[in-house]
């Protein structure tokens, strides 16, 4: 049977057993990067593909101020895979990007070729290896330690202006939001396992927001995806200027969590 959580409705109550062992929100200072669904096949697991073991060994052997502590990898729809990396801080999530940049993705880097053979196409450059970055957590309702087999929605999403910003960090990330979203997933059978908020930094203008929400399967989070949209259309259409742009989501099935 599936579980769904209303989170702040009357009535609900988290049972005891799971409260310690499966409400696992992010702190402040986290922050995460997301890829795009470049890979054949998964990358970060342990052992890894004979192609990549010389990267992920070394970016395994990276000082932990230069290396992310997790990495989830996603399956889309489509079969490719993608990352989010998980960091403790945004200084330790900058060092990697350049590491990164420097050794895989620069084409004289010492494990450039190592990403040569899970490419889907081609293989990404600086510019295009990344679908989003989030560096301080607005607000985390998931719950369930890893949610393997279970699917995630990453958006992205530019703000209108600096008021925009100030006005969703705190509508956005508030319980009465939060509760609209998780009645309305309830509402039509869908199983929902709430969403982290992050923003974006201090870009020009607004910058913009990144969020993860999970749900039970891929189909669960297409329908989500349309339900939520519908529900928050005024919300949405008043904070960003690209809230119903195909480009600015990416769904998988979370599939396989490294651990460093």
């Amino acid at each position: 049977m599936r579980c769904t959580r209303r989170l702040l409705c009357a009535g609900f109550e988290v049972p005891a057993h799971l409260k310690q062992t499966f409400y696992t929100p992010l702190t402040n200072s986290r922050c995460m990067i997301v890829g795009r669904p470049f890979w054949r096949y998964p990358l970060a697991v342990v052992p890894p593909q004979p192609d990549v073991s010389p990267l992920i060994t070394a970016i395994r052997d990276l000082p932990s101020t230069s290396r992310p502590f997790r990495i989830v990898s996603h399956e889309d729809a489509s079969g490719r895979v993608f990352n989010a990396s998980v960091f403790d801080d945004a200084p330790t999530m900058q060092n990697f990007l350049e590491w990164y940049g420097e050794h895989a993705l620069d084409a004289t880097g010492a494990y450039h070729h190592c990403l040569k053979a899970p490419a889907a196409d081609e293989v990404p450059t600086r510019a295009t290896l990344l679908f989003s970055a989030g560096n301080t957590v607005l607000a985390d309702t998931r719950f369930g330690e890893y949610q393997l087999g279970m699917a995630v929605r990453y958006s992205r999403y530019t703000l209108r202006s600096a008021e925009a910003r100030a006005e969703v960090e705190v509508a956005a990330a508030s319980g009465e939001f939060e509760a609209r979203i998780a009645a309305c997933m309830q509402e039509h059978g869908l199983a929902y396992f709430g969403r982290l908020i992050m923003s974006g930094g201090d870009e020009a203008g607004g910058g913009h927001l990144l969020t993860a929400v999970r749900y039970g399967t891929l189909a669960d989070a297409e329908r989500g995806t349309a339900l939520s949209r519908e529900l928050l259309r005024s919300e949405l259409e008043s904070w960003f200027v690209d809230a119903f742009s195909g480009e600015t989501t990416i769904m998988g099935t979370a599939s396989r969590v490294l651990e460093l």
